[in-house]
């Protein structure tokens, strides 16, 4: 027999993608979103739209906007989170006089007040998006193991006035790292002229900044003999406060030679690291959202299409439109995998935040408002056999090797791990090609053409061609030796 609370569940998961983010939202949360919506994706207005503008004057309209958006943005953490001190303290009150309905409201409400947040934040992480061209690979090194977050109103007090000094300047932009969900190296992300992409580090107080000193000059110059003389002295409080410190500064070398180089030490997952995407060219099926848009948009119920014979889309003009149809047609094809909502990157920190989709405005605006649910569903098997008929033996399906213990950041199929071989060894395909593929909006063809040309398959077929040519040549000259004799 079936336990009904299990049917419950089962029901309320499937569901979960075709809740709207935005219902529970306020009317005044969500015009303060869509006022950031403009300046973060467009910059300040200066009503000058039928005026041709200079791009350097472009640019400085952006980080206008983007300084604005930011300012906003952390005044209103600020309160968020003094209201939530005050709700913890009104729920200790309830709970001691037995008044649990106030009880669950102040749970309620903390909730809600950290959903917000979280929508906040990733209206900063689509800055820094933009600020690194949406480049993946930069973007997956700012991260750090176990996924710390320094949010409070006095880290963000604080870094404020060193980032108003740098925003002085309007052709120059620094992001407090605290506001964000994913950079976790350096207190201030910043775009300075003649300069480019910097990770500052905030120091005040001598000691901190001697310790800074010391330990930027230890890492660079990796001198044991340098360390152990330097810290001989050291009571344990001031040894861990150094050591925190450089800790601090091998994560930021870490950052720059990984993404300057292309190979480096990961900070995320605490391995080493070699990127192969520095020179991939993304093609976007962006156009294919906006087409099932246009039918909604013109009246239609609901619109659906499916991309490279692995991808499937649905738009709908409501929840349950979208939760019987699209799982009617999931189902009725036999396609596996998990059911995306487009606004799942909310809670995805290395996933390209929605504001900074490629989408139209007035698209956004659509699910914002609850007019417009995007779902999609990316099935890993299918994408397999497409990539081996269209390259044969490309992947393989192997078990995952002892050294890969989180297999969730993996794809798989039946818990094997899709593999390619690369320098001879067997590599495994991360998650970030599924998050490539729902939130960035890439064609799995796409990087199927991509896992192809970093394989030993493309060096295979290249050597081949280039023998065969070696051999067409030099027969050609035999014949030619021939015809002269």
């Amino acid at each position: 027999m079936v336990d009904s609370n299990e049917n419950k569940e089962d029901m309320k998961r499937k569901y979960r993608p075709f809740i709207n983010l935005w219902e529970w939202c306020s009317p005044e949360f969500k015009e303060l979103i869509k006022k950031l919506m403009v300046l973060i994706r467009h910059g300040v207005d200066d009503n000058s739209k039928n005026i041709k503008i200079e791009p350097i004057e472009d640019f400085k309209r952006l980080l206008s906007g983007w300084k604005q958006a930011q300012q906003i943005i952390a005044d209103e953490l600020i309160v968020k989170l003094a209201r939530i001190q005050e709700l913890e303290k009104e729920k200790k009150l309830a709970h001691s006089s037995k008044d649990y309905e106030t009880k669950n409201q102040c749970i309620r409400n903390v909730k809600n007040i950290k959903s917000e947040i979280i929508i906040l934040r990733k209206c900063i992480d689509s800055i820094v998006w933009m600020l690194l061209n949406n480049e993946h690979s930069a973007i997956r090194r700012l991260p750090i193991n176990g996924n710390p977050d320094n949010l409070s109103a006095f880290n963000i007090n604080d870094s404020m006035a060193s980032a108003n000094e740098i925003n002085a300047d309007p052709m120059a932009i620094a992001i407090i790292t605290d506001i964000t969900t994913f950079v976790h190296t350096g207190d201030l992300l910043a775009l300075i002229p003649n300069k480019g992409i910097a990770l500052i580090e905030l120091k005040s107080g001598k000691k901190n900044i001697e310790f800074s000193k010391a330990a930027k000059f230890a890492v660079m110059s990796e001198c044991n003999h340098f360390e152990e003389e330097y810290t001989k002295g050291f009571d344990k409080k001031d040894l861990k406060h150094y050591q925190r410190t450089k800790r601090q500064v091998e994560r930021g070398r870490n950052v720059i030679e990984a993404i300057s180089t292309g190979s480096g030490f990961d900070n995320l997952f605490q391995s080493p690291v070699k990127i192969l995407d520095k020179n991939f060219q993304p093609d976007f099926y962006t156009d294919k959202i906006i087409g099932l848009w246009n039918k909604v948009y013109n009246g239609k119920s609901w619109a659906i299409t499916d991309i490279n014979e692995c991808l499937f889309i649905g738009a709908y003009s409501n929840a349950n439109m979208g939760f019987i149809g699209f799982n009617g047609w999931m189902d009725g094809c036999k396609i596996s995998g998990r059911i995306f909502n487009i606004l799942d990157s909310f809670s995805d920190p290395l996933s390209r935040p929605f504001f900074s989709l490629n989408l139209p405005d007035k698209l956004l605006l659509d699910i914002i408002d609850g007019n417009l649910i995007v779902v999609l569903c990316f099935d890993q098997k299918l994408f397999v056999d497409r990539a081996n008929k269209k390259y044969p033996k490309l992947y393989k399906i192997l078990n995952f090797p002892p050294e890969i213990i989180d297999t969730t950041n993996m794809l798989s199929i039946n818990g094997k791990g899709i593999a390619s071989c690369v320098e001879n060894e067997s590599s495994f395909i991360g998650i970030g090609y599924e998050t490539r593929i729902i939130f960035d909006q890439q064609y799995p063809d796409n990087l199927i053409d991509w896992s192809y040309k970093m394989s030993d398959l493309k060096k295979e077929y290249d050597k081949k061609k280039s023998t065969e040519k070696n051999k067409a040549q030099r027969k050609l000259k035999k014949a030619r030796k021939r015809s002269r004799t």
